[in-house]
């Protein structure tokens, strides 16, 4: 879906996130209806042609689809920071035709191309209605503009009609169409991107300001065209000088070889003979040419044939890449699904891993039951034996009463009871001691596995940094780029730099390493940073641009920055913060700087879980940018506040490639580093297991041992019973009386106690196994999906090795693509080397022709023999040369001597005189036109710097101050001033408050893009420097002197709210506000 960017011309502004979004819900066609509807109304104005009227954007930088429609006269981009606004303008000027590095948004165009996107599309539409319609019977009254960027560095225009019929794929005819509306992408002071904003609104030195009078007025060319004429015309009379003399030689020298002519006779016959020799000499050279051109040509087939077969390679190796692309792509996906699955899991595993408390407190509730009952049983087992012993004494009186030995049946009896209970506590010992040795061996058994899990994690982890590692150069330099080491020493060498470039900033930059667990995240998140290099002006950023281009890296970028240090500390977090800053030893004061700037390393904390990073940036710390934080082995977290709301977003790792590890990289001591802990972690896990499986068979054979002694025990006491049973039988028979019935009774009360209790114990017993059983079971659904993890943690390794694999694969293929090329353009540059070859046999040939043709004798009354070669004939030549000679020696010359000296002395002599007539006229010609152009010039010199001076004056007048614009061409100044009153001392801009400055810098761009013959004129953050007061009264100036301008459409970029503002509520004005 699309979004687009409303616009409101009297109402409160349209929020382009809030209206329209991904997921678009509403009367689509009513909504764009009302949009076009406001952009032909008589109050926004009428549009001309030449009107820029659309951008699109689609996978352009932060954008999947996006719209913006641009008034046709002056517009506003609203919006916070980081919302997408200098993107709209980066898309307008690369859109047509503009290079990355013209912009200050990425130094290759593959930096504007969408994360995980192939591609980039803008479409630019441009009204072509009006008597100025640029080919209207072409376009008809719209003409697009389509300009696509492919990931692999490829990329296209197209000029489309109305209708969406294409017309043009060439640059020129893009260019041609620009020129004729006026647009100027290029010219710096017509788009002015953020980077020259900024720059502009602080340059307010003389020398600079009239720079920027100088571009924006085109004077500048007008002043270099003029001095290259003076020049022109100097150097042309020094040459006039010259030839004059050189004419007066050239004169006596031709006179002198016509008196030699006419005094020479010639020798007719051999004359004659000479002749016809160096006709069939003539010939001969003829058609030697043509027989190599005939070689050559064949050469050139041969050569073609080995090109056509690389290139054949070359496709087969793209179509591999390709299916290899939809293999990663399924790969991707299975991934994608497995850690869908891990995160379930994980889900999965804290439930049941949060319930496996509950479940052991009530296995420990129940066991104190049991321990409490146990405590009453013993109770009523001991008031037992004390009713037994009262039992027995009556018993034993009555039998001394009645004579009988009732002694020796208690002792007996006593000694049973004692031997039983002293058996029960061994039993009782024995089968505790069993209970805990059984849950110790459980409780082993999870130890084991959270340390076998987790050290065979750490083991695949190892084994990819191994893999990753093995697959880089042992070379510092490969872990950026396999030709970065020729680039920096061709950087060192090459003297045309102004300022050396610093870079990659990875080589200034080393994780401390007591942080060493961040070493992945941090280099996921300072990627881009890592591997770019920061000059100091625009000829080092194209000369550097340049370097990297023949050297094929393409993975750097190049950023324009001044090395400026500026005061920080006071924007730091106040408290107990580690942030980005702390973590990381920079050894370049300029390349700190810097990472403050771009990445806010000292606003951005560090802290290790998510959730703690939650809390901390929910109390909105002071000075605090974001929070990044550590999730898993795999990813990480980030969270800051947007808008007021918490957001949180997930950062995926990258392989550690080793650019920020503690201590630099190494990657040969890395690799043994990496092979020795793997050793390691192989050896604690074999140890573990070796240790594991000796404790377990050691718990196994006491577990035996306690249930063999338990089994004696109760088989014992059992028998024990069977005896004391006996022995009480034979006592009660003994006794009768009604005080042992009633000892008897309460014994019996007692002894139903007990076996109330015995049957709590039982139910006890049977709600603890259960109890221990549930628990069982969730520690086994546990295991079970720890045991699942590990499986889809080996599938998730064993598949980004796949992916692994097949990117090693592609690299193959295109290395292989690049060594085809290679040698397809070694082929082609053979090819063109023969060709060249030929042409110049063709040219040699066709002087050779008309040398042969010349002598008016046809080529077949020429004999060539077979044997006759240009050797043979040449030596008969010679022969009748020396017979000449021999008969003419007496003249001191040859006849072709002087007929040659004769004819190349009345040549020069005609040329000397033609070039001086052609370099008279010509410096006449320069001469009389300097002379009307300097008259000219110095006309429009002092006209614009009136008017320039005016409209600065009528400018600051809304401010209700007195300006003042002083132009020294001489010197190259340009001086702002301003007073307060009309007779008041006039202050330098210079000077100025920052609100005053930007107020007054805004004036001048005004009064300079008066004369600016541009179409569209755009400014990025143009109050960056400004309170609200000085930004509403520049609004309120920007109004003034260019709600008039009904031709020319000017855009401005603001990170803040100017609806605010009563004037912007004039027709010719349309806000836009991006995001929120």
């Amino acid at each position: 879906m699309k979004r687009v960017a409303n616009v409101s011309t009297q109402e409160e502004p349209f929020n382009v996130l809030d209206e329209f979004t991904q997921n678009r819900s509403g009367p689509k066609k009513k909504r764009k209806m009302l949009l076009f509807s406001d952009l032909n109304s008589s109050k926004v104005g009428s549009v001309s042609a030449g009107t820029i009227t659309k951008v699109t954007m689609i996978n352009f930088m932060a954008y999947d689809n996006f719209e913006v429609l641009l008034g046709p006269q002056i517009s506003f981009i609203t919006g916070n920071n980081g919302q997408g606004k200098s993107t709209i303008l980066s898309a307008l000027t690369v859109g047509l035709g503009a290079r990355a590095g013209e912009t200050d948004r990425g130094s290759n165009f593959k930096s504007f191309i969408k994360d995980d996107r192939n591609k980039a599309t803008i479409i630019i539409e441009i009204c072509n209605e009006g008597a100025s319609a640029y080919k209207p019977e072409v376009f008809g009254d719209l003409i697009i503009v389509e300009r696509v960027i492919i990931r692999d560095g490829a990329q296209k225009y197209i000029v489309k009609n109305a209708k969406g019929k294409d017309v043009s794929s060439k640059k020129k005819d893009l260019v041609a169409m620009l020129k004729y509306f006026g647009i100027h992408i290029t010219n710096p002071m017509a788009i002015i991107n953020q980077s020259a904003a900024k720059e502009f609104l602080r340059s307010t030195s003389p020398s600079q300001l009239f720079k920027y009078f100088m571009q924006s007025t085109q004077l500048h060319d007008s002043m270099a065209e003029h001095m290259e004429s003076e020049l022109e015309i100097k150097k042309l009379s020094q040459q006039l000088v010259q030839l004059k003399e050189d004419l007066e030689e050239l004169k006596l020298k031709e006179q002198d070889a016509q008196s030699l002519y006419s005094k020479y006779q010639d020798s007719e016959k051999i004359q004659q003979n000479l002749q016809l020799l160096i006709i069939k000499r003539a010939w001969c050279i003829v058609q030697t040419r043509e027989n190599a051109i005939k070689s050559h040509t064949e050469r050139i087939e041969r050569n073609t044939a080995a090109k056509d077969q690389a290139a054949q390679k070359i496709e087969e190796n793209n179509d591999k890449t390709l299916k290899l692309d939809e293999m990663k792509d399924t790969f991707n996906k299975k991934a994608l699904e497995i850690k869908k699955d891990l995160d379930k899991l994980d889900v999965s595993i804290q439930k049941h891993k949060s319930a496996l408390p509950e479940y052991s407190k009530k296995v420990s509730e129940l066991k104190a039951d049991i321990k409490s009952t146990n405590q009453e049983k013993r109770q009523y087992e001991e008031k037992c034996v004390s009713i037994k012993e009262s039992i027995d004494e009556e018993t034993q009186q009555q039998a001394l009463r009645n004579g009988r030995s009732f002694e020796d049946w208690s002792r007996r009896k006593t000694d049973k009871e004692q031997q039983v209970a002293a058996l029960g506590k061994q039993l009782t010992t024995t089968e505790q001691e069993y209970k805990n040795l059984k849950d110790s061996k459980e409780s082993s058994f999870y130890d084991y596995q959270d340390k076998s899990s987790s050290l065979r994690s750490e083991l695949r982890q190892l084994e990819q940094m191994r893999i990753s590692m093995s697959q880089s150069s042992a070379n510092v330099h490969d872990l950026y780029h396999g030709n970065l080491k020729a680039l920096l020493a061709s950087i060192e060498k090459d003297t045309r730099f102004h300022n050396k470039p610093i870079g990659p900033l990875g080589f200034y930059i080393t994780l401390k390493p007591e942080y060493k667990q961040w070493a992945v995240l941090l280099e996921t998140m300072l990627d881009q940073s890592l591997n770019s290099f920061i000059v100091q002006d625009y000829h080092d950023q194209q000369l550097l641009s340049s370097m990297l281009r023949k050297y094929r890296i393409t993975n750097m970028n190049v950023l324009k920055r001044k090395h400026e240090k500026f005061e920080y500390g006071h924007h730091k977090p106040i408290g107990n913060f580690e942030t980005v800053q702390n973590f990381l030893e920079i050894s370049s004061e300029a390349v700190e700087y810097i990472l403050v700037d771009m990445n806010r390393i000292h606003q951005t904390l560090l802290i290790e879980s998510p959730q703690d990073a939650l809390d901390a940036i929910s109390s909105r710390p002071a000075h605090v940018t974001r929070i990044w934080s550590l999730y898993n082995r795999k990813s990480g977290s980030a969270c800051e506040l947007r808008n007021g709301t918490l957001a949180t977003d997930p950062i995926r790792y990258k392989f550690n490639s080793g650019r920020i590890s503690n201590g630099g990289p190494d990657t040969q001591d890395g690799l043994k580093q990496v092979a020795s802990d793997i050793a390691n972690v192989e050896a604690r896990i074999h140890r573990l297991n070796s240790e594991y499986k000796e404790q377990n068979a050691t718990i196994q054979r006491q577990l035996k041992e306690l249930e063999t002694n338990s089994s004696k025990l109760k088989l014992k006491i059992q028998s024990l019973n069977a005896e004391i049973e006996d022995i009480t039988d034979n006592l009660n028979d003994d006794s009768s009386t009604g005080k042992v019935e009633a000892l008897q009774q309460e014994l019996k009360h007692y002894e139903t106690q007990v076996n109330i209790k015995l049957a709590e114990l039982a139910d006890f017993q049977s709600s603890l196994e259960e109890a221990e059983r549930n628990l069982k079971e969730k520690k086994s659904i546990y295991n079970d999906a720890l045991q699942q993890k590990n499986e889809k943690t080996k599938q998730l390794s064993d598949v980004e090795n796949h992916l692994v694999e097949m990117e090693t694969q592609q690299d193959l293929c295109r290395k292989n693509n690049v060594q085809q090329k290679e040698y397809i353009a070694k082929r082609e540059r053979k090819i063109e080397d023969i060709r060249t070859k030929i042409e110049e046999y063709e040219i040699k040939l066709r002087s050779e022709m008309e040398t042969a043709v010349s002598f008016n004798v046809p080529r077949e009354e020429v004999t060539l023999e077979a044997d006759e070669t240009v050797e043979t004939i040449e030596s008969e030549l010679e022969a009748n040369e020396e017979e000449l000679v021999r008969i003419q020696n007496i003249h001191g010359k040859t006849y072709e001597e002087v007929l040659s000296n004769l004819k190349e002395a009345q040549e020069e002599y005609s040329n000397a005189l033609s070039n001086i007539e052609k370099i008279v006229n010509l410096r006449d010609s320069l001469v009389s036109g300097l002379a009307e152009r300097v008259e000219h010039l110095s006309q429009i010199k002092e006209t614009i710097a009136q008017d320039v001076n005016v409209s600065f004056k009528q400018a600051m007048r809304i401010k209700s101050h007195y300006g003042k614009v002083k132009i020294d061409f001489n010197k190259q100044e340009l001086h702002l001033s301003f007073s307060k009153t009309l007779d008041g001392e006039p202050k330098s801009v210079s000077t100025a408050s920052g609100g005053e400055k930007g107020f007054a810098q805004i004036a001048f761009l005004l009064a300079i893009w008066k004369h600016m013959d541009c179409k569209i004129r755009a400014m990025d953050e143009f109050e960056v420097f400004m309170d609200d007061v000085s930004k509403n009264l520049t609004i309120k100036m920007i109004l003034d002197r260019i709600s008039n301008e009904y031709h020319r459409q000017t855009v401005f970029i603001s990170p803040l709210k100017v609806d605010d503002v009563p004037e912007l509520e004039d027709a010719s004005v349309r806000i836009l506000r991006v995001g929120k």
